[in-house]
């Protein structure tokens, strides 16, 4: 059976690169490690990532637009 998706699996973060982020967060090595893979590795993008700002948002009005515009091409 074939996969309609081609998924790509994220290295493996390393030991050192999980103890820094660890405590340089003061997180669990697990979150670390869910957060390397996510580029999520300072101070700056933690509290970007914990405490997001609206305008980092996508204006939802945008979507029924793109759905509008899928089913319209879908349909062809």
């Amino acid at each position: 059976m074939d996969s309609r998706y081609d998924w790509q699996y994220l290295d493996t973060p390393d030991n050192t690169q999980i103890n820094a982020v660890t405590a340089a967060l003061k997180v669990s090595p697990f979150l670390a490690q869910q957060l390397i893979r996510r580029r999520i590795m300072t101070k700056d993008a933690w509290d970007k990532f914990q405490h997001p700002d609206l305008s980092q948002l996508h204006d939802p009005f945008c979507y029924t637009i793109w759905i509008k515009r899928s089913l319209a091409f879908n349909r062809r």
